[in-house]
């Protein structure tokens, strides 16, 4: 009987936290085996866009405390169905001049999800495969205490 209410609580929480996640159309983080991010480590991610309703695409941003700037600015290019390519730098603010996190710290490890200004609340006016590419373009390289980068895109209002 105690058993059965373990395993009945541990699939209410696997309910709770997946429900919790209603608006992700689609999340993938990429992890840094040696912590370092090199010029030309282009990081992709092709999504597939089956309606125009709006969405927010964030940035995922795993660091570890010890990450060296208040800031890390990389480069990216859009892809869309159509062929066409969109290129633009994205500036994540990581901390204030203080040194206190703007990113979400357990530990040794913190976690930044920044929304891309350009695709905060946009319509994809086209549906079908979506590429996007990132790449860090920062003075050093490669740039240190880097644990992973990701793309997350939410509906909105759902």
């Amino acid at each position: 009987m105690r058993k059965y209410k373990y395993l009945v609580g541990v699939f209410s929480l696997f309910i709770l936290f997946s429900a919790c996640d209603k608006n992700r159309v689609f999340e993938k983080n990429i992890d840094f085996t040696s912590y370092e991010w090199k010029y030309d480590d282009v990081k992709v991610f092709e999504i597939d866009i089956a309606d125009a309703a709006p969405k927010t695409v964030f940035v995922n941003f795993r660091h570890t405390y010890f990450f060296e700037t208040r800031n890390v600015l990389l480069n990216l290019e859009v892809k869309f169905p159509n062929d066409s390519i969109l290129k633009m730098p994205v500036d994540i603010l990581l901390s204030e001049p203080n040194g206190m996190w703007h990113s979400e710290c357990s530990g040794d490890i913190c976690d930044m999800k920044f929304p891309i200004e350009a695709f905060t609340n946009y319509s994809f006016k086209d549906t079908g495969k979506y590429t996007f590419s990132l790449t860090q373009d920062m003075r050093v390289n490669p740039l240190k205490n880097i644990m992973a980068v990701g793309l997350r895109v939410e509906n909105l209002n759902k």
